[in-house]
């Protein structure tokens, strides 16, 4: 399916936590870029919020499990 993402990924990394870790919240204001966030082995729970003034859904979340199981990403 075509969402008008680009196609081609210029970077790529690679996290690994263990159970009851907490990460941060990550937002660029310069150079702003898309992320494909996948879990490989066990789960998380991930949030994303728009942080876009003006958009009709600012200020609204959105969280997803994603897991190695259901192979879901954000």
């Amino acid at each position: 399916m075509d969402y008008g993402l680009p196609k081609n990924f210029v970077q790529d990394n690679e996290a690994k936590s263990t159970k009851g870790i907490l990460r941060g919240l990550h937002y660029q204001l310069n150079s702003p870029q898309g992320k494909l966030i996948r879990v490989i082995l066990g789960s998380i729970l991930d949030i994303a919020v728009d942080v876009r003034t003006g958009s009709p859904t600012f200020g609204k979340s959105k969280s997803v499990v994603l897991s190695g199981i259901n192979k879901k990403m954000l």
